[in-house]
């Protein structure tokens, strides 16, 4: 939050103090024309959504007298609103909680910043619970079958998702500028914080679909506009791949649905089960710390049951170095014969197994020579 502040305060240096006390819709404007200037523009689209249900609500009220009592009303007022998408359900946990997040963290510490005496009305409200369906860890199967449907730019974007683990906006904004084949590697551009700006290495699948995109180009993005819109003319690229996506889930994965960012999630977590350590995972991410990377990793069944198991040798490697310093081993270990298979498990508790090597007569009969003592 102080690194919040502080933006904030280096982007209003200059700006005038506000003399009397703003209504709400008139300050949330002046905080979209703040952001404008001062926020990425994937990040600047998000709040002036979640601006819109603020106002809708909170129109007419002066910005100093809402209080948690009001947030706690708008709460339970959008929670009944439906979705826009006509699906003829309420708006979920996450979009409500992204209103919250507008709301309490931009325009009151905004307001903070200009000198506004206001007190933040979210700092004690609960937010809600969100599913975590949509957004999970992707198998390896499942991303061949949702490969294996796609073709053109749904099929491509997958792929660099799944490889470079970049956000959707990310991959979609790639020029051809931002390849580089003596890495290889790509840019990415980094739509959330200009630290997000970040270099991923490339996989062979990834490289081969960013190569073959960036020659075809006509305008030098990976994924250009071929029909531009009346609106955002000057939006060279493709902004969104929902809508093909949503088919694709609708048809194959009906019972298992899950949305583009999932593929960001799982590079994460195979990253992880890869032996990547999370400080370079933050990198890969473009993450300006581990805290939020650690809410990318989903660790699976099958590596808590392997972390336990790892705990159990662990501890009775330590029982056996225990009762040997001690001396009071129970009884002699056996006597390992040419040919037989020994484990024992290394300083981190996993087993390695070798075979006791088998040795020739003719080669024990020499060593059995060399060891009598010659005759005087």
């Amino acid at each position: 939050m102080a690194v919040l502040r502080k933006r904030i305060m280096d982007g209003v240096q200059g700006v005038p103090r506000s003399k009397g006390i703003p209504g709400f819709s008139e300050f949330a404007d002046r905080f979209l024309e703040w952001a404008k200037a001062n926020i990425e523009k994937s990040t600047v689209k998000l709040h002036r959504v979640n601006v819109a249900d603020l106002k809708r609500y909170f129109r007419g009220k002066p910005l100093t007298e809402i209080d948690t009592g009001d947030v706690e009303e708008f709460k339970v007022w959008r929670s009944r609103q439906l979705r826009k998408n006509g699906k003829d359900r309420p708006v979920s946990p996450a979009t409500l909680n992204r209103a919250l997040t507008t709301l309490k963290r931009r325009i009151c510490s905004y307001a903070d910043a200009l000198g506004i005496n206001v007190r933040n009305p979210v700092r004690h409200v609960k937010f809600l619970k969100e599913s975590s369906g949509r957004m999970r860890v992707l198998t390896i199967e499942e991303i061949e079958k949702y490969l294996a449907a796609l073709k053109g730019d749904l099929r491509d974007f997958a792929i660099l998702a799944s490889e470079t683990g970049g956000r959707p906006e990310e991959i979609l904004s790639l020029h051809k500028v931002d390849l580089h084949l003596e890495g290889p590697f790509v840019s990415l551009p980094g739509t959330k914080t200009a630290g997000a700006e970040r270099d991923v290495p490339l996989t062979e699948a990834a490289l081969e679909v960013l190569r073959r995109r960036s020659e075809k180009s006509p305008n030098g993005y990976i994924f250009p506009v071929r029909r531009p819109k009346i609106k955002n003319k000057e939006v060279g690229h493709v902004e969104s791949l929902k809508k093909a996506h949503e088919r694709i889930i609708k048809k194959h994965f009906p019972e298992a649905p899950f949305v583009p960012y999932a593929f960001r999630h799982t590079f994460a977590t195979r990253c992880v089960q890869a032996g990547v350590d999370l400080p370079n995972l933050a990198a890969l991410l473009g993450h300006a710390d581990v805290t939020m990377t650690m809410k990318y990793v989903h660790v699976q069944k099958e590596q808590k049951i392997a972390a336990v198991d790892k705990l159990e040798k662990y501890v009775q490697l330590a029982k056996q170095f225990t009762l040997h310093a001690e001396g009071r081993e129970e009884k002699e270990p056996p006597i390992a014969e040419p040919g037989d298979e020994v484990t024992y498990y290394d300083n981190l508790g996993d087993p390695v197994t070798i075979v006791v090597p088998q040795f020739s007569q003719q080669s024990s009969e020499s060593t059995v020579e060399a060891e009598k003592p010659s005759s005087l």
